[in-house]
């Protein structure tokens, strides 16, 4: 049979239902083609970048209307989002941004995407494989992934999100990295809260990148015949990907912020410092950092990072047959390539959990590419690629990360050779945390104000404490907290400075410029009990119940603003009236201090000094009802107070970010010393 049927060839009288007749039967009976399906041959180059050596066709275009915009050409796929007219963006879900990173491209650098047809954008895509800390357990992994919508895992996850206004024009793109740990999270966040409260101003992408040992696995064997920091190397690709696409989205590739909280947050951390501070803004100009996720950072083919490849390769069934450390021994790795995903992803999560209370295995390293300075080292260079930092931290990060049961001087001391082990009880550098970090006694339990206004001033930052405090006695995060005292209190804020604290601080402090040319904003999130994570609900909505609404809008402000403007500080409606805790007063944070501004003489921090001072913006409320809270952890609930109801204020206030705390500024400068041996860190 030729293309046409015989029975409808043309014979000479021809006319339009003919036509239409002809045509039904033509494409009823022409095979139904799908996308062309992925390759996994072996790519014997380690390069890749947005060109793609195959494609077929050229970039395409979007154009102005909103009907169309739903539709984007990306060259290798075109992809149809979902507008919302309420809301006034369009949605895009799960648009690949790298091939597949599987067999061969395994601990590889990610490669362009091959060609992909249409595909609607408007499903949550795979989350790449999971890997828990060491305090949830494999069952609580379970549990979690339930409770995030029962996203499947699989290797092929390296997608992203794009959300944008409808008719959207050379807008400032926020790109957004989730938190994890770099061993959980995906991309499916919902920012239509978080750009309505900022008039739909920037465009918004979030990615997905590598986690676990498929991200972050390492060793001599991986150097050389792969890729370490495979995770990081998936987020370099992704905004390689914004530079040359994010226009079709009515993005501006030129005003790129890059965000993140906790392990997101560590990314951007490394992102700004990456191949030494010498990409510049290339592919990003400003940074947010909430929380920076700092654990020990050990060389790629270190001790530690080499036992959780051994560790993985025995869990996934590819043991060496010759001895570890053999140059020319390929087996493990080749052996790990060829394994199936289910076996791998098993190892990943087995090899996490085995490891100390709230830790993960798998972690970026110091590679001499990427990554080639230990953080507290390189920050101190200032040798940094954004152009100014908006950098925050919590007020409690410390207790999902350590146990719940240090309650004397020996389970303090044990608790630190686990946490520090290249700092035994007999150096020099124990004695300098144990000065810095002194045991000061059980105190009644509460959100410490941070400095002296809890009991100067008549609107305290606080609520009160649980048991009536004996005054004057003031304290700090030093001996207290909304959640633990005494030893407990000791460990959690020791662990949480050096953390995430500090290298908010250090971050800061880099982006300290005496030529102006970078700028650097800290700010607090104090809403008891301010526990890790708190503040994401506060940036993207919705509120959780000690939030209230000024808050919320306010703290989206501060995110949006430095998106669209490079400052944060907003307008004084935001921060006024009902709700502020005075509204007759202009909140000083509509001026907020750069950090290290020449503000007459007096002390410094770090390598700022010389009559700089060092402010930050504390964000907390005051007025609501207390509420008791409790946190289940391994060891037992924890019991806390925090504030709720419709009678919460915002109250924001610029403190001195070095006294702060009892002197945190001075313990960071501890820490930072203590960076060659920690390693940090």
């Amino acid at each position: 049979m030729g293309l046409f049927p015989a029975r409808i060839r043309h014979t000479g009288n021809f006319d339009i239902l003919s036509f239409l007749f002809l045509l039904v039967l033509l494409l009823s009976e022409l095979p139904i083609t799908t996308a062309k399906p992925i390759s996994l041959r072996s790519l014997l180059g380690r390069g890749g970048d947005f060109e793609g050596r195959s494609r077929k066709r050229q970039i395409g275009t979007a154009t102005s209307t909103s009907r169309a915009r739903k539709e984007v050409d990306l060259g290798y796929a075109t992809y149809r989002g979902r507008e919302n007219t309420t809301s006034g963006l369009i949605e895009f879900r799960g648009i690949r941004y790298a091939r597949p990173p599987l067999g061969e491209l395994r601990w590889q650098l990610p490669q362009p995407p091959e060609d992909d047809g249409v595909v609607e954008a408007d499903r949550i895509p795979f989350q790449c494989p999971q890997a828990p800390n060491s305090d949830d357990g494999l069952e609580d992994l379970q549990i979690r992934i339930e409770e995030a919508g029962e996203i499947p895992m699989s290797e092929d996850c390296l997608f992203l999100s794009v959300t944008t206004p409808i008719n959207a024009t050379k807008l400032p793109v926020f790109f957004y990295i989730h938190g994890g740990g770099y061993g959980q999270g995906n991309a499916d966040y919902d920012f239509t809260q978080f750009l309505n409260t900022n008039d739909n101003g920037f465009v918004a992408v979030a990615i997905q990148y590598r986690l676990g040992a498929f991200g972050f696995l390492s060793s001599d064997e991986v150097s050389r015949f792969g890729i370490p920091n495979a995770g990081l190397r998936d987020q370099l690709f992704a905004l390689e990907w914004v530079q040359k696409h994010i226009h079709l989205f009515g993005g501006d590739p030129s005003r790129v912020t890059i965000s993140g909280v906790s392990a997101g947050a560590g990314s951007v951390m490394l992102l700004d410092m990456a191949f030494g501070g010498t990409l510049g803004t290339r592919l990003f100009q400003n940074a947010i950092a909430s929380s920076p996720y700092l654990p020990t950072q050990y060389p790629s083919s270190g001790f530690l990072p080499s036992q959780s490849y051994y560790a993985f390769a025995a869990a996934a069934g590819c043991p060496a047959d010759a001895a570890y450390g053999n140059i020319n021994d390929t087996t493990i790795f080749r052996c790990l390539v060829a394994q199936d995903s289910s076996t791998l992803i098993a190892a990943s999560q087995n090899v996490t959990v085995s490891g100390n209370y709230g830790t993960w295995a798998f972690l970026p390293v110091t590679d001499g590419d990427v990554v080639r300075e230990l953080p507290s080292r390189q920050l101190a260079e200032r040798k940094v690629n954004a152009r100014n930092m908006l950098v925050g931290n919590n007020a409690e990060e410390g207790l999902y990360f350590v146990p719940q049961n240090i309650n004397s001087e020996s389970r303090f001391q044990a608790w630190l050779n686990k946490t520090l082990p290249l700092l035994p009880a007999s150096s020099p550098g124990r004695a300098a945390l144990l000065t810095a970090y002194p045991y000061l006694g059980t105190s009644p339990r509460y959100a410490t104000p941070g400095d002296s206004s809890y009991f100067s001033s008549p609107d305290p930052d606080s609520p009160p404490p649980i048991q009536p405090l004996p005054l004057p006695l003031i304290q700090t995060a030093l001996s207290t907290s909304a959640t633990a005292s005494g030893h407990q209190q000791r460990a959690n804020n020791l662990y949480a400075e050096t953390t995430f604290v500090c290298p908010s601080y250090w971050l800061a402090d880099a982006h300290t410029s005496p030529t102006g040319d970078s700028k650097a904003w800290k700010y607090q999130y104090s809403v008891p009990a301010a526990l890790h994570g708190a503040d994401i609900a506060a940036t993207f909505g919705p509120a959780s119940e000690n939030q209230g609404p000024g808050f919320l809008r306010a703290f989206m402000r501060v995110w949006g603003g430095f998106v669209v403007r490079g400052v944060p500080g907003v307008g004084g409606e935001y921060w006024d009236g009902a709700g502020s805790a005075d509204p007759r007063k202009l909140n000083p944070a509509t001026d907020w201090p750069v950090w290290g501004a020449p503000l007459g003489s007096g002390g410094g921090f770090g390598a700022g000094g010389g009559g700089r001072h060092f402010m930050m913006l504390n964000l907390n409320q005051t007025g609501g009802e207390p509420k008791e809270k409790v946190e289940e952890t391994v060891y037992g609930n924890v019991t806390y107070i925090e504030n709720v109801g419709e009678g919460l204020r915002n109250r924001f206030r610029v403190v001195d970010a070095v006294a702060w705390e009892g002197g945190r500024g001075g313990r960071c400068e501890v820490w930072r010393g203590l960076g060659e041996v920690v390693p940090e860190r």
